[in-house]
């Protein structure tokens, strides 16, 4: 995985590389899940790798940590990477094989998949008890594979080639 930083006189600095949990699956989708940018999610054709963006305090201690044993004597706080400041949060696994996602919340993720049924789950972090299916819309909806969702507050939104339809989150 590949991070940029942008500011508002450059278009992009420190541009390093980060290792992904589920190397061996492309990633079809990338998209912030919080309005923050603390929260990113990659998905691969059978998952959801949720990475999470570690505190100022926690980057310069991994980024001190990595230099000393790299037995560098530069500037640690011009040096800090990627994989410094993310971490793997969590995977989500949903039943049936995703094409897209969408995000209510940091921990609500809806997933459109490849048999037209809409999944919801709910994201933990790795470590505790996993992330669990809240929900599942199968009733007749879409007739085309949904490539797309879209959600915010209490809706919805699934694109498919046929069209669009828009769900009650509630």
């Amino acid at each position: 995985l590949r991070v940029w930083h942008f500011d508002e006189n450059e278009f992009a600095t420190n541009g390093s590389s980060m290792r992904r949990s589920r190397p061996s699956e492309p990633c079809t989708q990338l998209r912030f899940m919080s309005e923050d940018g603390k929260r990113i999610g990659l998905l691969t054709p059978s998952a959801l790798e949720v990475y999470s963006r570690r505190s100022a305090d926690v980057v310069k201690k991994k980024t001190k940590r990595r230099l000393k044993r790299k037995a560098h004597e530069e500037d640690s706080s011009q040096l800090s990477t990627a994989g410094d400041e993310w971490e793997p949060f969590a995977v989500v696994f949903p039943e049936e094989k995703p094409r897209s996602f969408g995000c209510s919340s940091q921990t609500v993720v809806y997933f459109g998949t490849r048999n037209n049924t809409l999944e919801k789950h709910r994201v933990v972090a790795s470590g505790e008890d996993g992330s669990s299916l809240i929900g599942k819309i199968e009733v007749p909806g879409h007739r085309s594979a949904v490539r797309a969702v879209a959600c915010r507050e209490n809706a919805v939104a699934a694109a498919s080639t046929s069209g669009l339809k828009v769900w009650d989150a509630q």
